[in-house]
């Protein structure tokens, strides 16, 4: 989702800022930055992804070394939104200007995201319902030993703010596509 409306936007040299290799987090939206550029006729390039440890400050030294890269990108999507502030201090630090300069996404939606500067466009998760349904998961678990573990998946929402160019302003919480307020 992100990738896509970076793509939609006009980038085309989008890189990923991804957490730990073997979390299978990274994995999966690793998988849909790579599947978003198949779809657009995009070639993968490997030299656009970095890993990093899910936070600001481990995220600022990867960002530098793409944004440093002699074709830098004009875009990143980050595979959280800590790692998104990194990449936006990055990106200061080396005298670029998000949105002017590179767009940025991350994942999540947290409570600060509304509240940074530029606001960050993000992936919207459900973080209540998801904490809920592990909770009761959980006690199924305990109450039942001989339940089969359950795998759920949640609706996610791309929320655009300015963090990326694309300003839909909906009051100051950013704009949900499809149309809902976030």
């Amino acid at each position: 989702m992100a990738t896509r409306h970076l793509l939609g936007l006009g980038h085309r040299r989008i890189a990923h800022v991804a957490g730990h290799k073997n979390a299978r987090v990274s994995q999966e939206r690793l998988a849909g930055y790579r599947q978003a550029l198949e779809e657009a006729g995009r070639p993968y390039d490997e030299s656009l992804v970095v890993y990093s440890d899910f936070t600001t400050e481990g995220a600022i030294p990867v960002a530098k070394k793409l944004l440093s890269l002699p074709e830098r990108p004009t875009a990143i999507f980050a595979a959280n939104d800590l790692m998104a502030y990194g990449v936006i201090h990055a990106a200061r630090e080396l005298g670029l200007r998000v949105p002017k300069d590179l767009a940025v996404v991350g994942y999540d939606d947290i409570e600060l995201a509304s509240l940074v500067t530029p606001p960050l466009t993000t992936i919207h998760q459900p973080r209540y319902e998801i904490g809920s349904m592990a909770a009761w998961s959980l006690i199924q678990q305990i109450e039942n030993k001989e339940m089969q573990p359950t795998v759920t998946e949640f609706k996610t929402s791309l929320v655009i703010r300015e963090s990326c160019g694309a300003v839909f302003r909906r009051g100051d919480q950013g704009y949900v596509e499809g149309g809902k307020p976030a």
